[in-house]
């Protein structure tokens, strides 16, 4: 048996199925293509005629990601169970005979979360920065602000202080993030600035109406095909810029760790000791999962003549022009 996955444009893959029976010497396969979206890079999933399945991927991340599908497409229902069982969900499908479990299952979730709460009210996702990378960026961001721009959009505004000052800049600006108390927060000082919630991988956002779109610090948090919406949203001319991290896995970017240490130390010292503009402001952190090369790569496919350029405090900024004129 044999299966591939294939990444389309979008960065979803195909999933190629090839059946292969015994005996040996004369196989004989049956191929089949399934989408399947969050893969970078083509894989090739083989399962031989004895049901061992054999994984072929470019990348680790892909290489987990058909892993999980086969074991998915194999015992999705075992799976499900699982998770029916652990939720206290199983009277759902199995009528009655289940509700007192499912009521001992769900005593029990609700006594754990809440002993977890207590013990750690602040969310391990969540860190307080004095020295905020992405607000130093600022400067370099809003130099990319075309000429006679007039609307723009942030994406993943957090506390809006950047649409603030896109609006400063006299822009009608959107401003959107996936937290409710960011967006609440945001809304909480008064301005010109539209804020809302919305999950930018699934947003629909107007076609062809932003002449500037900004994403600091959050294009990681999506699959990066999300690049794809965000440009469809430029007006012809309009600028994409994106303030990004990228995981470290080349010389070059642990030598500019190397060098961004001792002058980060620096930075949070110096930040400590003067005002600040608004008080230091909580970070949804996410580890990134792509490197710089691999940014550089689907940039080249999704956004065809954009430029990137290595920061130093674990960042890149990309832009991207859409073709045509305001």
């Amino acid at each position: 048996m044999r299966r591939r996955l294939r990444a389309g444009a979008a960065l979803a893959a195909v999933l190629v199925l090839s059946l292969t029976a015994p005996p040996v010497a004369a196989r004989s396969r049956q191929v089949t293509e399934q989408v399947v979206p969050g893969l970078r890079r083509p894989v090739e999933l083989i399962v031989d005629e004895w049901g061992v399945p054999h994984i072929y991927a470019q990348n680790t991340d892909d290489l987990f990601l058909a892993q999980g599908f086969n074991a998915a497409r194999d015992r999705l229902f075992q799976i499900d169970l699982w998770r029916r069982r652990g939720l206290g969900e199983l009277s759902a499908l199995f009528a009655p005979t289940y509700v007192e479990q499912d009521k001992a299952t769900r005593m029990f979730l609700g006594a754990a979360r809440r002993k977890h709460d207590q013990a750690a009210p602040a969310a391990v996702a969540l860190r307080v920065m004095s020295f905020n990378h992405n607000d130093h960026y600022h400067p370099l961001l809003l130099k990319q602000i075309p000429e006679g721009a007039g609307t723009a959009l942030d994406v993943g505004c957090g506390s809006g202080l950047f649409a603030r000052r896109l609006a400063a800049r006299g822009l009608v600006v959107d401003a959107i993030d996936s937290s409710a108390e960011a967006v609440e927060a945001a809304r909480s000082i008064p301005g010109p600035v539209r804020y809302e919630r919305a999950d930018i991988a699934v947003a629909e956002l107007p076609r062809g109406k932003y002449d500037f779109v900004s994403c600091l610090a959050s294009i990681h948090h999506v699959p990066f095909e999300t690049v794809s919406l965000l440009r469809e949203s430029l007006a012809p001319g309009g600028v994409l810029a994106i303030l990004g991290c990228y995981r470290e896995s080349t010389p070059a970017d642990y030598a500019v760790s190397l060098c961004a240490a001792p002058v980060n130390a620096v930075a949070r010292l110096l930040s400590a000791a003067r005002p600040q503009e608004e008080a230091p402001t909580e970070m949804v952190v996410a580890k990134a999962m792509m490197t710089l090369p691999e940014i550089t790569a689907e940039a080249a496919t999704l956004l065809p003549g954009a430029s990137i350029r290595r920061l130093l405090f674990w960042r890149y900024l990309l832009v991207f022009r859409e073709p045509g004129q305001n």
